[in-house]
């Protein structure tokens, strides 16, 4: 994986990575650099064994992404450099995918930390670190869903959980007139990965309230009677109805 991540960040520091020759500053807009010291392009140290990680979350989880991997990070990265992504972020064009150099300097140095970020719209984006094995273990186990064992993040991808398995069965079920094929390999999948201690939980938030979002879009154009029925049902297996989750997960119109 880490050979794939340099190759595309080398794609996103200006062009094929090069080591040994200064940190690319040079090709920064003017301000640039004085604003934001670790941005770089077209530098990246091909020499350095470094173990790759990749996400993408919503724009909105960025902040605590890049606050997991600083307090993985051993001290390389702190709440300065964590605003200064941040920063670079939310003011650079939309059409740039800033990269980042912290920790070591020069050729072979192993503790330097490379982050990109790549906007995907409308509301994610990508982010890929650069760095040794063992931060980049700890970050992943920071954004595990066991590490978020009883917070509200936690708690909200279980419920959603709880309505997409059970309104998925319901959508299959007998007991409404125009049943479509059962989804238990769908079900049963959604089933293991949630309950997967070592899933992403901010990819698997995203990806599910996706899916809730599909699903409810496909519910409410149903009969108001079959909607009402589900609803009951939901209510009955302790998941929440389709206006709640209508509005944990947004975007849904509302029903003609």
């Amino acid at each position: 994986m880490a050979g794939g991540l340099r190759a595309w960040l080398g794609r996103l520091l200006g062009g094929a990575p090069a080591g040994g020759g200064g940190d690319g500053a040079g090709r920064l807009a003017p301000g640039a650099r004085a604003r934001w010291p670790h941005l770089r392009r077209g530098w990246l140290d091909p020499d350095v064994p470094l173990q790759g990680f990749r996400t993408t979350v919503l724009v909105a989880d960025l902040d605590l992404v890049l606050g997991a991997a600083a307090a993985a990070s051993g001290g390389r990265l702190g709440d300065a450099e964590v605003a200064e992504v941040a920063d670079a972020f939310a003011n650079l064009p939309p059409e740039d995918a800033p990269a980042f150099l912290f920790g070591g300097r020069g050729p072979g140095a192993v503790t330097q930390v490379w982050i990109a970020l790549e906007r995907r719209p409308p509301d994610s984006i990508r982010l890929a670190l650069l760095a040794d094995a063992a931060l980049v273990g700890r970050l992943e186990a920071r954004l595990a869903a066991g590490a978020f064992a009883g917070t509200a993040r936690r708690a909200e991808l279980e419920r959603l959980g709880r309505f997409f398995v059970e309104a998925l069965r319901w959508q299959a079920g007998e007991e409404r007139p125009s049943a479509g094929a059962a989804p238990r390999g769908a079900v049963d999948r959604l089933e293991r990965i949630l309950a997967d201690e070592g899933a992403p939980i901010l990819e698997l938030s995203r990806g599910l309230a996706r899916r809730c979002r599909d699903l409810l879009g496909e519910l409410l154009a149903l009969p108001p009677g079959e909607v009402a029925q589900l609803d009951r049902l939901l209510a009955e297996r302790g998941a929440p109805d389709t206006g709640e989750v209508r509005r944990l997960v947004g975007g849904v119109p509302e029903r003609r």
